[in-house]
């Protein structure tokens, strides 16, 4: 996805009321985003249906009838958009024509936050989360259309949602679960540094790694748990966080200890044989024990940080990190 469509699509995220909160299961992805949460204590539905709105914007988007979408959008945020904007978003995620089906469910942390599944006729699955207030959009988080890897196998298991925690807390999530009666070993996804979906997707980048590995491991009999990261698009405000005075403990381990409280309630998964994948700064602060470390203490609101000598010349004499040719650059590194 190219940065300028995915700005434009994201800063009608920032166009909210002032008066907004803050900010199937046989889906072989993303399990049907109809699917009923496991958790009781997820915030309360709105008097207006959000969902609505969101599945029909997400329907007109993907069709190409981009002046009917916009109908869906609150006048104010719609007066900026025009529909060859939307056009031009849709073709940077990859869409490939109207989608067969179409499912959304409110986000269980906060019900104006809908995620809408779409699947297309050829294999394609976009997972898209909207910002809608009283019924009317105010924003949407576009993210690229995904196509499985050959190597999963779609009838080799089903996927269905599950939450971790609950209230303003509550972290929304995908079980995939192998074909047949199991016990199977499981295993638990935890992203690395960011702000990371479930398939540690983010808009700075471009792969789905843990879509990948969740829909890959359940095709080989092992089942997986992949859920939102605490400080994806809207969970950090409504916890009262910023990553200025976050602890380890708010992104890492009071998370994870929640999903692996729903690890333990589901049926057919060996209780001897689960596991925690980390990615990057999960893998090297998740192992670390979850008690023993005293209350956290909070970092002051700016933090600085140094840069060791030898790094500064050496960027300063002209070194550039090597990057492979796939990874997207938005900017030239230059030495401020």
């Amino acid at each position: 996805m190219r940065l300028g469509s995915l700005a434009i699509a994201l800063a009608l995220v920032a166009c909210k009321k002032d008066s907004a909160p803050p900010a199937g299961a046989n889906d072989p992805a993303t399990g049907s985003a109809s699917a009923k949460p496991a958790d009781a204590g997820a915030a309360p539905a709105p008097a207006v249906d959000n969902v609505a709105p969101a599945v029909a914007f997400a329907t007109h988007f993907f069709k190409g009838e981009y002046a009917d979408a916009l109908a869906l959008y609150a006048p104010l945020v719609a007066s900026r958009i025009k529909p060859d904007e939307l056009a031009k978003i849709a073709a940077d995620l990859g869409a490939s024509g109207a989608p067969v089906e179409v499912h959304g469910a409110a986000d269980p942390a906060d019900p104006t936050w809908i995620r809408v599944d779409a699947t297309f006729a050829d294999g394609g699955l976009a997972d898209e989360v909207f910002h809608v207030i009283d019924g009317r959009l105010f924003g949407m988080i576009a993210k690229p259309v995904y196509h499985a890897p050959a190597y999963v196998d779609a009838k080799a298991f089903t996927c269905r949602a599950v939450v971790a925690g609950s209230g303003k807390t509550a972290l929304g999530g995908v079980l995939c679960l192998p074909a047949g009666p199991g016990p199977f070993p499981l295993v638990l996804l935890v992203q690395g540094s960011g702000g990371g979906d479930r398939d540690e997707w983010q808009p700075t980048m471009h792969e789905m790694m843990f879509r990948d590995l969740g829909l890959g491991l359940a095709s080989r009999g092992v089942a997986t748990l992949r859920f939102d990261k605490a400080s994806f698009a809207f969970h950090w405000s409504l916890r009262g966080l910023t990553p200025t005075n976050s602890t380890i403990s708010d992104e890492y381990l009071d998370p994870v200890k929640a999903e692996l409280a729903v690890a333990e309630t589901l049926d057919g998964i060996d209780p001897k044989r689960v596991f925690i994948l980390g990615h990057s700064e999960g893998g090297w602060l998740v192992p670390w024990s979850f008690e023993g470390y005293g209350t956290p203490v909070r970092p002051p609101e700016t933090v600085e940080l140094l840069t060791p000598p030898p790094t500064v010349a050496a960027i300063a004499a002209g070194y550039r990190p090597w990057l492979h040719p796939s990874v997207p650059v938005a900017h030239d590194l230059r030495v401020l």
